[in-house]
C-alpha cells in the first residue's frame, strides 16, 4: 500500500544502464506481482509492460480497471466494518449519519457499490 499510495516521482532514482542510456528505474513494491492476478470484468488491473518491458510499474497501475477495483475494494471494507459493529446506539448513529437518500439502500456505501457496478459495466460493455 505504501509503495503505491505514497509514491513520488522524486523517489525514482536515475540509473545508467549497460548501454549508457540514462533512464528512470525503480523496483516495484512486492505487492505489485500479487496485483497481476486481479481483474475487473476480465480486464487486468495492471497494464501490460510492453513487449520490451519498458513501461514503468507506476504507469502500469494507472488503469480504469485499477481505479474500479480500488473503489470497489474500499467500499467492501467499509461495508464489512459497518456490518460488524454490534447493534446498539453507536451503530444506529453511524447508519443514520451515512444514510442514503435512496431508501432502497441502507447507507451511501451500498449505493456507492451499485454506482461502481454501473460504471464498470459502462466501461467494459463494448
Amino acid at each position: 500500500r505504501n509503495g503505491l499510495v505514497h509514491f513520488r516521482m522524486v523517489d525514482i532514482p536515475i540509473v545508467d544502464d549497460e548501454d549508457g542510456v540514462v533512464r528512470y528505474a525503480q523496483t516495484p513494491p512486492e505487492v505489485f506481482s500479487h496485483l497481476k492476478n486481479y481483474s475487473v470484468k476480465g480486464r487486468s488491473i495492471i497494464a501490460s509492460d510492453g513487449n520490451d518491458g519498458s513501461v514503468e510499474w507506476t504507469l502500469r497501475i494507472c488503469t480504469s480497471a485499477m481505479a474500479a477495483w480500488c473503489i470497489d475494494l474500499i467500499l467492501d471494507a467499509i461495508i464489512y466494518v459497518l456490518d460488524e459493529i454490534p447493534n446498539g446506539s453507536l451503530k444506529d448513529f453511524i447508519i443514520k449519519a451515512y444514510a442514503a437518500r435512496d431508501k432502497s439502500f441502507v447507507h451511501i456505501f451500498q449505493k456507492g457499490k451499485s454506482e461502481v457496478e454501473l460504471w464498470i459495466n459502462g466501461l467494459y460493455s463494448k
